[in-house]
């Protein structure tokens, strides 16, 4: 970190107390120029407490003995802006200042230190007594003042908002995240926002807003827990939280000029690269029509190409490739071994150095990424192909069969919740696994101690391009529901014969909790929906062993949580919807289906694991006194060989009737195993700048 003396005198200026943290604080007074708070009667204090100026862009938090603040900042502007953090040693009479900046025209992108030009985050540690940091925000809109020459009193900002200050679920908390926004002269302002404690963040307010800047803090002795053993400015932001995905472009390549593509990379790619810190802290799922979130994946031959050797990344699903393993994961095709041809389209039959993620709300911004890149890398790349994904209008949150998904994620302290954008895990019954589960280097990595330093917060990505044939499965419930609930009218004997096959019904209600039709009480109600385990006294009288959703999250039908089998799902569907004619005809005339994307620290126990351990394999879960059979919409069998998939508990009344699929459901069409480094081997070892 770049400390510069201060230079300006002792204007001291009172503040107007925003939010307090404790309310035994009193009489703090600011020096708005010079950047400390003293505190003049401090009487309890446990908590940092935050304050706003009643005049000009500053934010002063008073921090206790034992806290560290990491400061973050991003804006959505183009022109060049500046953060100020400013404090005063306790032990000399000097003050200092560090500094956060962009670049010119790279919105969304975290500032970083410019004394180093790498570091999104500044960090200060209180001593053995209170002490008072302060942050000031600057802009220009001419491109020629840029940096700390902003570090002027003509170029700073009117006004700091406060939006709120989400805890963590902890008492006493040990973190504390204030989450502020500033405006511009030539913007109005909207006066100050106070929210309680505990209040979400208006997303809507946050994003419309030039600049926001996160303030972390943190005990010193919570160094070791999670949220501070990580870090989120260091980690991609598909991987945790999750990229927001109202489209998305997976862009395949291979690299045909290695220097080339290195610097391009650098040049352009890198300054891009969407943050977990950004997401996590900043904009989760906000609707801004020219947000562009882009991240990074790289197959076995890729990082090769990069003179990055794949073998100490200890997985051999990874280094062999997909393509080799889709005979073991269940896929058609033809041959054996090394002779053997997966019943793929063309495109994923060719090899592949990587893919880029580019998200959007809208597709034309989207496109203009891409068409950006594309000159950025003219002449770096080989053959490239896009996948062009969206989610579907209405219900958005609904697969192209018509059932609601996407509940069940295993959860992340201070990663996925528990933070500014998340104050809360939206759906309450997920696991809550360590980082290592799904990011190397971290406890929950059972490769940690033996992991190159370059793997460091990376972490497996697995794609998987799935066709799924919703008008047989639709004649499929209807030819076959009214035999097992020959009681009930046609169509609800198919969507009950649909809910027993998903476990869930299409409004997402588990059969566990409602097992006879779907209950809107439970659907429209987050702390319900996924909180449930099963009763394992009914055995399937409520829900099939072998039900897709208790095939891929069996809860307590396993004696112990193992979270190293964990994988998060990312995944977005592709495909118009279904016509009338498809419909009438009962048969698949439009490729559609879901884009699968799932993150892990390991492919072989995480996707390879749930894939072949889990939904084709007909003993799991295991310990049941019927066999459960196979996942009904994800299990793969080799069929060509007369393998057919079968499951039991089809008929609640009889759960050992047994129901064949001779057809398959959910068709995989291609993918790819790939390694999505951090940020700073991006930087390091890919790029070239």
């Amino acid at each position: 970190m770049n400390r510069s003396s201060d230079p300006y005198k002792h204007q001291r200026q009172d503040l107007e107390l925003v939010h307090p943290v404790t309310a035994l604080v009193h009489s703090l007074t600011l020096c708005v120029n010079c950047g400390w708070i003293t505190a003049q009667t401090l009487p309890f204090m446990s908590l940092p407490t935050l304050r706003a100026a009643k005049k000009g862009a500053a934010v002063s938090i008073l921090l206790p003995p034992g806290w560290t603040i990491f400061v973050s900042a991003v804006t959505r502007r183009t022109h060049n802006q500046l953060i100020r953090f400013a404090w005063r040693d306790s032990r000399t009479p000097r003050y200092w200042s560090s500094f956060l900046a962009n670049e010119w025209n790279t919105p969304y992108v975290p500032m970083i230190d410019p004394s180093d030009r790498t570091s999104p985050q500044l960090k200060f540690r209180s001593q053995g007594s209170a002490e008072g940091v302060m942050l000031e925000a600057y802009h220009s809109t001419d491109r020629a003042v840029a940096g700390k020459a902003l570090w002027d009193k003509k170029y700073i900002s009117t006004k700091v908002e406060v939006i709120t200050v989400p805890s963590t679920t902890e008492e006493p908390p040990d973190s504390i995240t204030f989450f502020s926004k500033t405006r511009n002269p030539a913007k109005k302002s909207l006066g100050l926002t106070i929210c309680k404690h505990n209040q979400a963040i208006r997303r809507d307010i946050l994003i419309a807003n030039p600049r926001t800047i996160t303030l972390f803090c943190s005990r010193h002795d919570n160094a070791g827990r999670p949220g501070t053993s990580f870090k989120l400015e260091n980690i991609q932001g598909d991987i945790v939280p999750g990229l927001p995905k109202v489209l998305e472009y997976f862009y395949y390549f291979t690299i045909s000029r290695g220097p080339q593509f290195r610097r391009a990379f650098g040049k352009f790619m890198v300054p891009r690269i969407t943050s977990a810190l950004l997401l996590a802290t900043l904009i989760r799922s906000l609707p801004r029509k020219d947000f562009v979130g882009v991240n990074v994946g790289f197959t076995s031959r890729g990082l090769l190409a990069l003179n990055l050797i794949d073998w100490p990344l200890q997985d051999k699903s990874f280094s062999d490739g997909q393509y080799y393993d889709s005979q073991y994961l269940g896929d058609s095709g033809t041959g054996s071994g090394d002779g053997w041809t997966p019943d793929w389209d063309e495109d994923f039959k060719q090899t592949f150095d990587g893919v880029f993620l580019i998200t959007a709300y809208v597709d034309i911004f989207a496109q203009k990424f891409v068409d950006n890149m594309e000159a950025a890398f003219a002449g770096a790349f080989g053959s490239t192909f896009l996948v062009k994904c969206e989610l579907r209008h209405a219900p958005e949150e609904h697969n192209h069969f018509g059932w609601r998904g996407g509940m069940s994620n295993p959860q992340i302290r201070h990663a996925t919740f528990a933070t500014a954008a998340q104050p809360e895990i939206r759906c309450p019954g997920s696991s809550i696994i360590p980082m290592g589960a799904i990011v190397m280097g971290h406890d929950g990595d059972e490769d940690k101690d033996s992991r190159p330093e370059w793997a460091k917060d990376g972490a497996f990505m697995v794609t998987r391009h799935l066709n799924t044939l919703v008008p047989e499965f639709d004649a499929f419930l209807v030819e076959k529901g009214r035999n097992i609930f020959p009681n009930l009218p046609v169509q609800e004997a198919a969507d009950k014969l649909g809910a027993r096959l998903f476990g869930r019904w299409k409004d997402g209600t588990p059969t566990e909790l409602s097992p006879d039709k779907p209950d809107p009480s439970i659907s429209s109600n987050d702390n319900k929906i996924n909180n449930f385990n099963f009763d394992l006294s009914a055995q399937q009288r409520r829900c099939p062993y072998a039900a897709h959703t208790r095939k891929s999250n069996p809860r307590n039908d396993l004696n112990v949580t193992d979270s190293g089998h964990s994988i998060r799902r990312q995944g977005i569907l592709f495909g118009q919807e279904l016509t009338d004619d498809e419909r009438k005809a009962k048969t698949t005339a439009v490729a559609r289906g879901t884009h699968f994307v799932c993150y892990s620290s390991s492919i072989v126990r995480g996707f390879k694991y749930h894939q072949c351990a889990q939904s084709n394999d007909s003993m799991f879960p295991p310990g049941k006194t019927v066999t459960p059979g196979m996942d009904p919409i994800i299990g793969q069998t080799d069929e060509e060989n007369g393998i057919v998939r079968f499951m039991t508990g089809i008929d609640p009344l009889n759960e050992k009737r047994v129901m064949a699929f001779p057809q398959k459901f959910v068709i995989p069409r291609g993918g790819g195993y790939f390694f999505n480094p951090s940020i700073s081997t991006l930087r390091d070892y890919v790029a070239e700048i």
